[in-house]
């Protein structure tokens, strides 16, 4: 092999990708049409984050090289990162058919599946892999996490005690585990494992993510809505829009039933207020916990730089709902203070959501649909406080604070829809 493909190869496994591709460049500089060369730097590139160059050297390898399955699995792997997994699924498949003796294709393939939350489709390439590499890390992880979301936690924990035992210096497997207690709701080992996870990578996410929602957990309201999170997060995004969906109708056909038979409408609405306080919770209960641990003296160095941002704007909200409740204590809840109370206490909703969002067009959105509620709402304010103040327009400004303030509720109830559809875009890269 090249020697400059050979030192290169080494960085690249030590994840010093800008002198590993100054090797790549160097053996290209010696063959311009290596095709195994493009695609080590290509890899490179990725992790450099240089993505129109990784690609365009990957789709040259392939040209150059279309029998070689690395240049494939680089393409793959390219593909996969900047989110166009349809396109990754092709080339990779194409990498398993010229290398189907190459464990690696099987765990890219079983990555790129688990992105498509296609659990079935994952274990059955990580458990290829295993067949032919039974120590492969990759295919052992991906089979674990495919386990647990086909609802197989047990076998999805004794594997990873396996894996554990033979490779203990693993911070992916300790996390994996970790996440498989927590979905198991064992709180301790899963903190446990999590820890371990960081202590052996600093910059584990998903461990870390981990250690969050497990300290939240050992709250009981919590811990159920983990439950609800985590078997969400299992179903495929059709199911989970099919069981919003099923909800929203429910709630409404309960109101017509109620509309109808007014007799029984005391018995609907307490179901129709536990749907109520469901939903809001689904949305608020993540930040408030987030918010309760910058309280906790281990809990606030967990929390990410987003999540603190987002704790922050959701202690801001919640104050001034407080206020507006306080001042319509004081003074008789006139409209002006419910508005206040409601404005900034819906509001709380849009704004910790922003942060679920990763950056890109999808956050400039959702900051946006949260700044137009902002300004409705405050129109709204200023209609109900003029109003209040009795001066000689005071009933049109009472129309206006009408207007604006449903107006604003309708926004709230669009936006949140919205915001679902806008979170759970891939953005491409």
């Amino acid at each position: 092999m090249n020697a400059f493909l050979e030192r290169g190869r080494l960085l690249y496994q030590r994840e010093y990708f800008s002198e590993a591709g100054e090797q790549f460049r160097q053996a290209l500089a010696e063959n311009p049409d290596d095709a195994e060369a493009k695609s080590w730097l290509a890899l490179a590139l990725v992790g450099l984050k240089q993505y129109a160059e990784a690609t365009r050297l990957a789709k040259e390898a392939v040209h150059g090289s279309p029998d070689d399955e690395l240049s494939h699995y680089a393409l793959a792997f390219v593909w996969r990162e900047r989110n166009y997994l349809q396109e990754a699924l092709t080339a990779i498949r194409e990498a398993v058919r010229l290398g189907p003796w190459d464990a690696a294709n099987c765990s890219l393939e079983a990555q790129i599946h688990l992105d498509l939350r296609d659990w079935k489709a994952t274990l059955a390439a990580a458990e290829r892999g295993l067949q032919i590499d039974p120590e492969n890390i990759g295919c052992n992880n991906l089979r674990s996490i495919a386990l647990t979301k086909l609802g197989r936690g047990e076998d999805a924990s004794a594997a990873m005690e396996s894996v554990l035992a033979r490779n203990p210096e693993n911070a992916v497997s300790h996390a994996t585990q970790g996440w498989n207690y927590l979905h198991g709701g064992k709180i301790t080992p899963a903190l446990e494992h999590f820890r371990e996870a960081m202590r052996l990578d600093p910059n584990d996410e998903w461990a870390r993510s981990g250690i969050v929602e497990a300290m939240k957990a050992r709250n009981p309201f919590y811990a159920l809505m983990l439950k609800y999170f985590l078997w969400m997060g299992s179903l495929s995004g059709r199911a989970q829009g099919m069981i919003i969906f099923g909800g929203y109708l429910g709630n409404r056909m309960l109101a017509g039933f109620a509309t109808e038979n007014p007799s029984l409408a005391l018995w609907v609405l307490p179901i129709r207020i536990a749907y109520g306080v469901f939903v809001v919770s689904t949305w608020l209960a993540s930040p408030l916990f987030n918010l309760l641990l910058r309280f906790d003296r281990f809990g606030r160095y967990a929390l990410s730089r987003d999540q603190v941002v987002a704790t922050n704007w959701l202690g801001a909200a919640l104050g001034l709902c407080a206020l507006g409740l306080l001042g319509g204590a004081l003074t008789g809840f006139p409209m002006f203070w419910v508005t206040w109370a409601v404005v900034f206490g819906l509001l709380s909703l849009p704004l910790t959501s922003i942060f679920n969002a990763s950056g890109g067009w999808r956050r400039v959105t959702l900051i946006g649909m949260t700044a137009g509620l902002f300004l409705i709402g405050l129109i709204a304010l200023a209609g109900w406080g003029f109003y209040a103040l009795g001066t000689a327009e005071a009933a049109t400004w009472g129309k206006i604070g009408s207007s604006f303030f449903t107006l604003f509720l309708i926004g709230i109830f669009v936006t949140m829809i919205l915001t679902n559809f806008v979170i759970f875009q891939r953005g491409k890269k």
